[in-house]
C-alpha cells in the first residue's frame, strides 16, 4: 500500500460519510474508505490514473 493511500483512508474515516444532492437520479456516492479498500486495492489500481473521467 502506498503512503498516500493510507493517508486518504484515514482522512476519509475522519470526515465520515458525505451526502451529495444529485437531483432526481439514482447515482450514489460511496463511503470513501470502503471504496478504496474493496474496489481500488482489490483491483490493484492504486497509483494508476484513469484516461477518462466518468460523470
Amino acid at each position: 500500500m502506498q503512503p498516500l493511500t493510507e493517508t486518504a483512508i484515514q482522512l476519509a474515516e475522519k470526515i465520515g460519510p458525505i451526502t451529495v444532492e444529485m437531483g432526481n437520479t439514482s447515482c450514489q456516492v460511496p463511503f470513501a474508505p470502503d471504496y478504496i479498500r474493496r474496489k481500488v486495492q482489490k483491483r490493484g489500481t492504486i497509483g494508476k490514473k484513469r484516461k477518462t473521467a466518468k460523470c
